[in-house]
């Protein structure tokens, strides 16, 4: 166990803290504190009127301390996803001095757009822009925010340092339309009578059945606190106890609750649905905040059914979306971007290459071998959706690129059909795994596997990812350095000049002659 008093934990003073939130109306906000230590700025910002503040924070003591103080949501906010925070307003944050610019620029890049974002750092972090990262957060405060040298505001702490604190406050811009699922729902005791749809109707009558017991048992559950607190109240115990119920270690009201349920709900839905190549990271985003910031949804079969017709009705507007994200994604990496991203000459800012890179998409495991940055995960995932969209290859059958990097030995793949645990199972041939990942053949037992089940078919036979090494992955061939870079290679040049020239169309300018 880390002891609470590490090099990194310095504990925000209280003066420090009202600088940090002069001005703001935190108000019925939702705030999220990504290093949250023991919970100084959490107490204050609840003083100040937050509806929830969330919380990251390595140390398990600390967070032992925060879990009755607010919602700890995860250990290292470096692998915060951004479906994880799409409904709050303000990030305020006293990162890890030694590396401020990481943890600032991630704040950046998951936070929802028109959050607002509070953070103290070393003032040599912006000073000094020796670095690509500090370079970067130098283009963002200049062009989304301000920064202010506050001095040695650390020398009477807690925890005490003489070293000039900055505080750097951004805006993320608003640049897409309001949440598309607004106004959507209907009235809560309308009821699906059909029998008609994708997913067979007792199936969703059981999710919705579950979800409505679930609520009725939370009532019960509290209910029966208050009774028992009413037999004991003539012995001058009334009003002592208390019951909670917990999720992750964290105590939930019936709100809570009633949220965190919709959300599995919904991906459940969606999985049973078997509709993930309609749904982009963006989608599942708005589905996210949706819910979040709604008090009273009802989740109805009649809603179920509306928000999965929306969402394939919606598919061409949400694959050109995610086609102009994937293609400003790629080409801001080229060497001479303007944001001071780590740049390459591989990647070209007027199209998406044959070939591109990106960085923060791959990590070296504890064991060695490269592992995926789950945080980047839904990037590659988007792209390879949209080009199942544009190709009319089937996504359902393909591996995520998390699945793909966590393979291990070699999978298999007949006719562009993955082999999964859960085929095997049905085929009796092996028993099937905790997940549905693909199967960690050896080369000899995936050549007896074929020749059993699928003689003659078409196969291919991926193996586990190496250092420097190119793999296969269905459109693509992909290289991993430990740097943290991947590179990409598209294996069909049809498939890469459709790409293009859909996003010409969309961005409406031309292409070069030749591609």
């Amino acid at each position: 166990m880390k002891t609470i008093f590490n090099s990194e934990f310095f504990p925000t003073p209280a003066p420090v803290i009202e600088e940090m939130l002069f001005g703001l109306d935190l108000t019925g906000k939702v705030i999220l504190e990504p290093s949250a230590g023991s919970g100084h700025i959490v107490e204050v910002c609840q003083e100040r009127g937050a509806k929830q503040v969330l919380a990251f924070e390595e140390l398990e003591d600390l967070r032992a301390i925060l879990g009755s103080k607010c919602k700890v949501i995860g250990e290292d906010f470096l692998q915060c996803r951004p479906e994880q925070i799409s409904h709050v307003d303000f990030i305020i944050m006293n990162p890890p001095f030694s590396n401020a610019d990481k943890h600032i620029l991630k704040a950046y890049e998951v936070a929802p757009e028109g959050c607002q974002i509070i953070a103290l750092c070393n003032w040599e972090t912006i000073n000094n822009s020796f670095s690509r990262n500090r370079r970067q957060l130098e283009v963002l405060i200049k062009e989304n925010g301000s920064s202010i040298n506050l001095g040695p505001v650390f020398t009477e702490a807690e925890r005490t340092t003489g070293i000039d604190i900055g505080l750097i406050k951004l805006i993320k811009p608003v640049i897409s339309d309001q949440t598309k699922f607004e106004g959507f729902y209907l009235d809560a005791d309308e009821e699906f009578g059909g029998q008609d749809g994708l997913l067979p109707y007792n199936e969703v009558r059981d999710i919705v059945m579950r979800y409505i017991g679930s609520l009725k048992e939370f009532d019960e559950f509290v209910e029966r606190a208050n009774r028992l607190d009413a037999y004991i109240k003539p012995v001058g115990m009334g009003g002592q106890i208390g019951i909670s119920l917990t999720h992750r270690k964290s105590t939930l009201d019936k709100e809570e609750f009633s949220k965190e349920l919709q959300k599995k709900s919904w991906e459940w839905i969606i999985g049973k649905l078997k509709i993930k190549k309609f749904v982009t990271s963006q989608v599942m985003n708005d589905i996210n905040k949706f819910v979040e910031q709604q008090t009273h949804i009802p989740f109805t079969q009649k809603n179920i059914y509306q928000m999965m017709d929306m969402i394939v009705q919606t598919r061409g507007q949400t694959m050109n979306k995610a086609i102009i994200e994937a293609f400003d994604a790629i080409t801001s990496y080229y060497h001479e971007n303007r944001y001071n991203l780590p740049g390459f000459k591989t990647n070209k800012h007027y199209l998406v290459g044959e070939k591109f890179i990106f960085p923060y998409m791959i990590k070296e495991s504890f064991h060695g071998q490269p592992e995926s940055n789950w945080s980047s995960d839904n990037k590659m995932d988007d792209i390879n959706k949209v080009l199942c969209y544009l190709t009319g290859r089937n996504w359902d059958e393909m591996l995520s690129y998390h699945q793909r990097i966590s393979v291990s030995n070699c999978y298999v793949s007949v006719e562009g059909k993955t082999i999964t645990d859960a085929i095997l199972a049905r085929l009796n041939y092996r028993e099937p795994g905790r997940y549905n990942h693909p199967v960690s053949f050896t080369t000899n037992e995936a050549l007896e596997f074929i020749e059993k089940f699928y003689p003659d078919k078409q196969y291919n036979l991926f193996k586990r990812p190496q250092w420097g090494q190119w793999c296969d992955w269905d459109f693509f061939e992909f290289k991993c350095h430990k740097k943290g870079t991947v590179h990409f290679k598209f294996k069909d040049r049809d498939v890469w000049a459709l790409f293009n020239q859909r996003v010409a169309e969309i961005k409406g300018f031309p292409l070069p002659e030749k591609l």
